[in-house]
This record gives C-alpha cells, sequence and structure tokens, in this order.
C-alpha cells in the first residue's frame, strides 16, 4: 500500500517526478516511528539546536532530510529567523502539514526536493541534518550533507553535528550467541524436541555476515579504538568510498566477532550523541562485523569464531589480535561491503 497524502494549507515544493528505493522507504511511517521513540537522538537532537541558536539568535537553517519536520521545528521554536527543510521523498507533504498545525508556516519552508536540485534564496547559518545510518555510513546520505555544505552553508557558518567517529571493540557477544545459536539446542525452546541440525546453520548465519543487533556492555571485552574519523567541515565524497585500517587489541577470553558503533558531536559545546553499548539503546543500536579469513585453528568444532581460553597460549603467544577493517561502498547503490579480518599477531622475537 502506498502512502497517499492530501493537501492542506500551502502545499510543499517541488516534487521530484520519481522516487528510488531508497528516497521510497521513507514513506513508510514506521521508519520515522522508530527515530521518534528513540529519545536519546531526538534530546541530543534539540539540545543541540537550541543551544547554536542560543548563541546565535536569528539563524537561517538548512534541514537536510527533514522527514516529519521534526528538526526544523526545533529550530523554529528555538528561534531560527527561517528555516528551510529539505525532503525528497513524499514524507514532505506531511512535514508540511505538520508545520501548519504548529503554527509555523511563516518560518518553515518545506521544500519537496533533493537537495542537489534545491535553489535557495540565501545562504544559510546553520545545516542541520540526521544523516547517520548504521555504523554511521549505511544509507550514505553523507553525501548529500557534503553538497550541501558546500553550495549553501555561510563561510562561518555551523554543521550540526560537526564531527563524527566510527569505534570497534572486540566482543564475546555471549546474549547474542545464546539468542541466535544456542536457542537451538535448547529443549524449553524447543518444545522438547531435538532442533540440533539448525545449530550449524544459525553458527553459519552469526559468523558469515553482519548483523544490526544491541551488544551488551559486559560483551565488550577490550576496550575500542576509533576506525574512523571525521571533520564534517572538511569532509569530502572520496573519503567515505572506502575506509581501511589495522588495530592490534589484546584478547585473554573468547571472542566472537567485532562491535562497531558511532558518535557524533557538537564541538562548540562538546555535546556527544554516543552510540556505544555502554549507553542507553538507540534505533541504531550497533554492528556485529563478520569476521573473515581467521585461522582454522582458532575455529572451535560449532565454527564460531572464537579464541577459547585454552588454545590462547598456542595459537595466541602475544596475547594479541589483529583486527584489520574495510568498508568500502558498492558502486551505484547505498551500501557498504563490510569485512573484518583477525588474526592472531605473532609473538616478537626475542635477541638472545
Amino acid at each position: 500500500m502506498e502512502l497517499c497524502i492530501h493537501d492542506r494549507g500551502s502545499g510543499s515544493r517541488a516534487a521530484p517526478s520519481a522516487e528510488d528505493p531508497y528516497t521510497k522507504s521513507y514513506c513508510d511511517l514506521g521508519v520515522h516511528q522508530s527515530m521518534l521513540r528513540d529519545r536519546e537522538r531526538c534530546q541530543w537532537y534539540r539540545n543541540a539546536i537550541e543551544q547554536v541558536l542560543k548563541e546565535r539568535p536569528g539563524m537561517v537553517v538548512l534541514d537536510v532530510g527533514t522527514g516529519t519536520g521534526l528538526l526544523a521545528m526545533f529550530a523554529a521554536r528555538a528561534g531560527a529567523r527561517k528555516v528551510y527543510a529539505v525532503e525528497s521523498s513524499r514524507m514532505a507533504s506531511l512535514a508540511q502539514m505538520n508545520v501548519f498545525d504548529n503554527g509555523m508556516s511563516d518560518i518553515v519552508d518545506v521544500l519537496h526536493s533533493r537537495i542537489e536540485d534545491v535553489k535557495l534564496p540565501e545562504k544559510v547559518d546553520l545545516i542541520v541534518s540526521e544523516w547517520m545510518g548504521h555504523y554511521l555510513l549505511h544509507e550514505s546520505m553523507i553525501d548529500s550533507v557534503i553538497f550541501a555544505r558546500d553550495n549553501f552553508l555561510k563561510e562561518e557558518g555551523t554543521m550540526l553535528p560537526s564531527s563524527a567517529r566510527i569505534l570497534l571493540a572486540p566482543v564475546s557477544a555471549e546474549r547474542v550467541w545464546r539468542d541466535k545459536v544456542e536457542f537451538w539446542s535448547d529443549p524449553e525452546e524447543t518444545w522438547g524436541l531435538t532442533l540440533h541440525a539448525v545449530h550449524p546453520v544459525a553458527v553459519e548465519q552469526m559468523v558469515s555476515s553482519p548483523m544490526i543487533v544491541r551488544v551488551d556492555e559486559t560483551d565488550v571485552i577490550e576496550l575500542p579504538q576509533v576506525l574512523w574519523e571525521c571533520d564534517m567541515y572538511k569532509i569530502t565524497p572520496a573519503e567515505v568510498r572506502k575506509i581501511a585500517k589495522s588495530m592490534t587489541f589484546a584478547v585473554n577470553q573468547t571472542m566472537r566477532g567485532a562491535c562497531i558503533w558511532f558518535e557524533v558531536s557538537e564541538d562548540s559545546s562538546n555535546s556527544v550523541l554516543d552510540t556505544s553499548p555502554s549507553k542507553p539503546e538507540t534505533h541504531w543500536k550497533q554492528t556485529l562485523g563478520k569476521c573473515v579469513d581467521v585461522m582454522d585453528a582458532l575455529i572451535n568444532n560449532d565454527g564460531a569464531v572464537m579464541f577459547p581460553e585454552e588454545v590462547l597460549p598456542s595459537f595466541l603467544p602475544s596475547g594479541k589480535v589483529s583486527c584489520v577493517t574495510e568498508m568500502s561502498r558498492v558502486h551505484g547503490t547505498r551500501q557498504y561491503n563490510l569485512m573484518i579480518d583477525l588474526k592472531p599477531v605473532p609473538e616478537e622475537r626475542k635477541d638472545s
């Protein structure tokens, strides 16, 4: 069933002639409901917008990907002189209605268009956008925000968020393992019947591809390291096509993969939206990355990627694991291939 929107008041402008699958997906109200229910997300944006506009009231604001119009209306309520709210999906009409119903039509101008096709009558003081996807870059909306910055932001303008970074840490993923794998061997879950045949398939599915899950803080077995970071005032599209980094972690217990999450910041106030396992859950959750090319000796009989305590001295004499992570954008799509390659770090030779 397609979303049917009826006009009310002054309609949104310049509707695109067609919607690609990504744009069309944002007509699903469930997507917007999950974002509105994410209190960490909404409170961070509301507080950051209010702080920026408190310091510089009367700003002209551009909201890239306004959706329901939430951030645009936050800006209007906080004292913006004008807000241009750009939305490429047909949610633009609903955003226009929401703006009208909140008495903000004189401040917020909803534009039904891709940001790349928009023509604004003036430069803006502030660009705000909730562009982040899973593991930060999923959906590749950052390209549109970069375009908006290069074409519409004043020289001394503000980006919100103003910086971002991706973090990675090795995890035991005990809860996920119990839920996704051990479930099939638990007679209480399988109504007293034996479903062991499913077990190896469950293992394969868990270790063969990334999963978007909530990882428990207690399952993080080593301090995280920064995989990638960017300054939103300087980042270019070329810099987000491919990300690769090698890191080394100390491992002294069972490891079933690597957990990835992100942070974004409003640097002038040191305000951070943190999606880590140690913080309240957000709709982004975390990404449990797949692990490939692991030495056979480090894979137990169930096929799970592990470094059990009993094999650590033999196969991890250094007690360290090399983690090479690569994110590469799939050509012509908004998706990324995510690869995590784990290998034991050889023990350092000591001169005799």
